[in-house]
């Protein structure tokens, strides 16, 4: 989630509280049943507040909310991936991202890192090193973006697993040495 978290915690919340929420399988249906929530909260809570700013009017535009839902759909007996993200930009429309990445909120700097390091080869712990470099470097170049990091895997053959705060921590704290060692790297003197 990025944007107004609050406001979307507060859609997250009721979507758990109700009856069948736990019975829903699907990433697809999740993503509906999350969409149709928003919509109609968004349309509640900020009836007269335009999509986006309009020039010249007090009104302000409402809040920006983007919601990442990432999982599996069955389909023909095989576990299919899927990523959505609902924007309350465009009204939460459904955008389908098939590419097997997925980026929200302030994603300039994290599109061009992740373009330059990311590969289809590596390991679910580097990928889970690169989505914190990703992000804390995202937050060091843009005071938007920040607060406390969550990551979290997924695979096919299991539950979501999130990643402890501990080992989150020791992943931030390799990533700078890391980063430090590259800056050392052209800060050394050419012989």
């Amino acid at each position: 989630m990025s944007g107004a978290n609050e406001t979307g915690y507060m859609i997250v919340d009721e979507i758990l509280k109700t009856n069948n929420a736990h019975a829903i399988l699907s990433t697809t249906a999740i993503m509906g049943a999350s969409r149709e929530l928003l919509i109609k909260r968004y349309d509640e809570w900020f009836k007269n507040m335009p999509i986006s700013k309009v020039p010249n009017s007090g009104t302000p535009e409402r809040p920006a909310l983007n919601f990442t839902i990432a999982g599996f759909d069955e389909i023909g007996g095989q576990n299919v991936h899927k990523i959505y993200v609902l924007s309350s930009h465009n009204n939460f429309a459904p955008q389908l991202f098939n590419t097997g990445l997925c980026l929200t909120g302030v994603p300039q700097y994290a599109i061009y890192l992740l373009h330059r390091l990311f590969s289809k080869d590596m390991s679910v712990e580097n990928a889970l090193s690169l989505a914190a470099y990703v992000i804390t470097e995202t937050a060091s170049q843009d005071g938007k973006v920040g607060g406390p990091l969550q990551l979290m895997s997924l695979k096919s053959s299991s539950d979501v697993a999130e990643i402890s705060s501990e080992q989150i921590s020791q992943i931030v704290a390799k990533n700078a040495e890391i980063s430090m060692k590259l800056k050392q790297l052209f800060s050394e003197e050419t012989k």
